[in-house]
């Protein structure tokens, strides 16, 4: 059969593309033999892309994808003895189907990290469909490091206290700079990523988790995160941990233990296939399942292996899927709490010093009204300074401004369109995400409007401080002496690479909770325009974002006119803005009659941009902008 799904139309073998990591090792057609000292030699043959194992085939009757670290690889195993091979043998004949017409493609390299994890299955499975995606999460203390075309991994566990002078400077940084807390974020935001592109593509996903997270199930920093995961495609197994024999090498898991393994994968996307589009498939594998758990000599061996090491009590972690979805209800502001204290006003706010705008903050601690669950129509803002309206009083800001607008189209009464505006001072995209996830799954919203911080900043959490906002471009030659080690350290390994990445991924994670709670979203990006995520490293993740919620708008950028702080855009910035925010989001709902939402907003639009000064003025600004750096391009 010849595959096509999702517009990809046919598929050829090109539709794989080449590994991008390990060079020296991901060759090509490469084939190797090496002697690890532990039993037999094992041979590495790698396909026409690069990777372990077989070639794509355009006419699978089921494909499997394989992705994770050395475990995954296989590392000092044959690869018929890996997991991924035992599990396109079983799936082969539980569908009773030839083993040459099931896929098995292994994505996986060792040393990787969770981000390679994430990076690649957007990269490789926007070109080709997939019926089951196994991922075998490597530890959270890695993370993958951009600088030039090849991306690397920074492993923390490479790094010999006896040997530092050796080692590399961004390796040195990070590890100044991580905390377990900041692995326990990074590991679970990109479980959902992956969780939510398999979703949405109805690919069957298995995500196995053989590290514990550190932090408990409702620790503040993880449980924004940890509620939304689905324990159905969510394998808590520590098989490869426990290691009950040995590979090759004498450190990996052996073949009893990749044996054992992949039934616990196949049991586990069995029983999530179950009642789902294809129940008789399920239904096949889960009796197939049950045989083989009751005579496979390889799941004993490995169950009686986990039990001497677990004890006779087995308590099962609480399912993450199963946490709740937190208070109902808007929850007190977790940042800069010597700036956002509740039910205060003050006339100065972070660099805004002057004195002229008053600032006055909720029973939440949030700039401006109270939530109002009742409101016919609900305003979601979140971002920094500019989301927040530094040197603006709140009713000149771009989230009141729309609130205004809405209520005129929708011919509502004011106080029935309530804005709640989650922003705060010099924060970024990995908070804005957080805070959505936190705050709109106990208070629905109609709209989620942010505007994406820069994409130098990350959001840092330790156990002692909470969470605090850092900016590597605070850090210059004469202050970094007197910046915080982390934030110094933080600044020593960040790439531009690196930035453009963790701010596409935290606007992925926005769009995937948006459309899975029903809400709609504007997503202004400013920092990242379309050119900037068409580069070969992000297209990928840019092939899975919806135009629909992208504004790419520079008028924040250009400000043509200025706050009360001489520094932030002005009103008529905020309310060219606001006109720009409600066109997106008019023009990305469904039309379905004159008296629909979307007519009665785009009507409404169409006026604003017809007559309003302030639109005519900014655009005049930014056009008369653009003129001039084209200007300056061609006389240089």
């Amino acid at each position: 059969m010849t595959w096509t799904q999702g517009g990809l139309g046919e598929l050829d073998d090109d539709a794989l593309l080449p590994c991008d990591i390990r060079a020296g090792f991901h060759k090509p057609f490469a084939e190797s033999v090496m002697d690890h000292g532990f039993g037999e030699p094992v041979s590495y043959r790698f396909n026409s892309k690069g990777y372990r194992g077989e070639d794509l085939d355009p006419d699978a009757a089921f494909r499997i994808c394989v992705v994770g670290e050395s475990h995954a690889t296989g590392h000092g195993v044959a690869i018929e003895q890996s997991f991924g091979h035992r599990l396109k043998l079983h799936i082969a004949q539980a569908l009773d189907l030839e083993a040459a017409r099931v896929n098995c493609l292994n994505f996986a390299a060792s040393g990787t990290s969770a981000d390679y994890c994430t990076r690649t299955i957007y990269r490789q499975l926007t070109r080709f469909p997939a019926d089951l995606v196994v991922c075998n999460m490597p530890v959270p203390d890695r993370v993958e490091y951009f600088h030039g075309s090849e991306p690397k991994t920074l492993n923390l566990r490479l790094l010999d206290p006896a040997r530092l002078e050796d080692a590399p400077e961004p390796l040195l940084a990070f590890a100044d700079f991580y905390t377990p807390q900041m692995g326990d974020v990074g590991l679970l935001k990109n479980l959902l990523l992956i969780q939510e592109f398999c979703r949405q593509r109805g690919i069957g996903h298995v995500q196995a988790l053989q590290h514990r997270l550190r932090a408990g199930p409702r620790a503040k920093h993880v449980f924004p995160f940890r509620a939304p995961l689905d324990d159905a495609g969510f394998l808590d197994n520590q098989l490869f941990s426990i290691r009950p024999d040995k590979a090759a090498d004498g450190k990996h898991a052996g073949p009893r233990t990749h044996a054992g393994y992949a039934i616990a994968v196949l049991d586990k996307y069995a029983q999530a296939l179950s009642g789902q589009r294809d129940p008789e498939r399920a239904r096949r594998l889960v009796q197939y399942v049950e045989k083989t758990k009751q005579t496979d000599p390889d799941w004993a061996f490995c169950q009686d292996a986990v039990m001497d090491v677990r004890g006779p009590v087995r308590r099962r972690a609480p399912a993450p899927g199963a946490m709740g979805q937190g208070l109902a209800g808007v929850q007190k502001s977790d940042v800069r709490p010597d700036l956002h204290v509740p039910l205060t006003e003050t006339c100065s706010y972070a660099a805004d010093t002057f004195g002229d705008v008053t600032y006055r903050f909720n029973s939440k601690g949030y700039r401006g009204e109270e939530p109002d669950p009742q409101a016919k129509f609900r305003i979601c803002v979140i971002g920094d300074d500019d989301a927040f309206g530094t040197g603006m009083a709140l009713e000149q800001t771009f989230g009141h401004v729309l609130k205004a607008e809405i209520a005129v189209a929708l011919g509502l009464p004011r106080d029935q369109v309530t804005v709640v505006n989650l922003s705060a001072t010099g924060q970024s995209a990995d908070y804005c995400v957080r805070t959505i996830f936190r705050q709109l799954t106990g208070f629905p919203v109609d709209l989620v409007i942010c505007k994406l911080p820069p994409p130098q900043r990350v959001e840092y959490c330790s156990g002692e401080s909470g969470f605090q906002s850092m900016d590597a471009a605070s850090v210059t030659a004469q202050n970094i002496d007197e910046v915080p080690i982390p934030l110094a350290a933080y600044a020593g390994f960040y790439t531009e690479d690196m930035g453009q990445v963790a701010q596409i991924k935290n606007m992925l994670m926005l769009q995937q909770f948006c459309t899975r709670q029903g809400y709609g979203l504007v997503l202004a990006s400013e920092n990242l325009p379309l050119a900037t995520r068409r580069s070969a490293f992000l297209t990928g993740f840019d092939a899975a974002l919806d135009p629909a919620h992208i504004l790419d708008d520079q008028v924040f950028r250009i400000r043509p006119d200025k706050a009360a702080d001489q520094i932030h855009a002005g009103p008529r910035t905020h309310r060219a803005f606001a006109i720009a925010v409600l066109q997106q989001y008019a023009n990305g709902l469904p039309d379905t009659g004159e008296h629909s939402l979307a007519a009665r907003l785009r009507k409404h639009v169409t006026h604003l941009i017809e007559s309003d000064p302030d639109w005519s003025f900014c655009q005049q600004q930014v056009a008369r902008t653009k003129a001039d750096a084209t200007d300056t391009a061609e006389h240089a």
